[in-house]
């Protein structure tokens, strides 16, 4: 696809130009390639690092992600000596983002996928930025007239993953009060793999896809948490239940 740009502050005047961008093809071929007539002019790109501190590695990317996100998993793999072809971040996450992803995750026991899911983003938070850690506060139920308790399952699936099945006592799952106040017995659930935030919980029941395991043994945590994201707690101990699984 074509487009027609006007490019300012080239020279004295506005110069046209024909800007060709293949999303399709390699990130350093990626770049918009301008072509302009020949004029004493001296172009030149600065290119500002990401600053990690800034990466949070919140979502998940594959081929054809752009953004921020995107930049920050690329100056990683920079530093790294893994994605030197492309000199400087582009936002464009292509092949050659994801080989050398994929050169990164077995450097990092971490199974080499190409694409930046939950296990991949433990491993970059641990590596990148290891002050960021993913904790909430607690909440002491002891005056709770009843005592919250919670149990798991994990039920393999016919179809590859695993069905979590979580079983609340004396509480109940509350996604209308969300953010909310406090209420005593409801609530949500907050579930962790191998020590990493998945997503929270509304329901009894949650698909886990395989691709969220890594090769061995696994723990699958869940917390009880009540409107405000507060860690339940009795007795100083979370109310929380753990299960392992082994993926050969």
């Amino acid at each position: 696809m074509f487009s027609t740009l006007a490019v300012a502050g080239v020279m004295a005047g506005t110069l046209p130009a024909t800007v060709r961008a293949d999303h399709s093809v390699r990130e350093s071929e990626a770049a918009s390639s301008i072509t302009m007539p020949t004029a004493p002019t001296t172009m030149a790109t600065v290119v500002t690092p990401v600053a990690q501190s800034e990466c949070e590695f919140g979502e998940s990317l594959g081929h054809g992600s752009r953004g921020d996100g995107v930049r920050c998993l690329q100056q990683e793999l920079i530093e790294a000596g893994l994605l030197t072809a492309i000199g400087a971040p582009t936002g464009n996450f292509g092949s050659l983002t994801a080989e050398a992803l994929k050169k990164w995750q077995s450097e990092h026991d971490v199974p080499a996928t190409g694409y930046m899911g939950t296990l991949t983003r433990a491993a970059l938070h641990k590596h990148a930025v290891p002050e960021v850690v993913h904790a909430h506060k607690a909440l002491d139920v002891s005056g709770w007239s009843k005592t919250p308790s919670v149990d798991i399952t994990l039920h393999e699936d016919a179809m590859g993953g695993w069905n979590l099945e979580v079983e609340p006592t004396n509480f109940s799952f509350a996604p209308e009060h969300v953010n909310g106040a406090v209420v005593a017995s409801e609530g949500h659930a907050h579930v962790y793999i191998n020590g990493v935030k998945l997503t929270r919980l509304y329901g009894p029941w949650l698909y886990l896809a395989p691709t969220l395991f890594k090769k061995g043994e696994n723990t699958v945590r869940v917390t009880l948490n009540a409107n405000d994201h507060s860690d339940l707690e009795l007795a100083e101990k979370i109310v929380e239940a753990s299960t392992a699984v082994t993926l050969k």
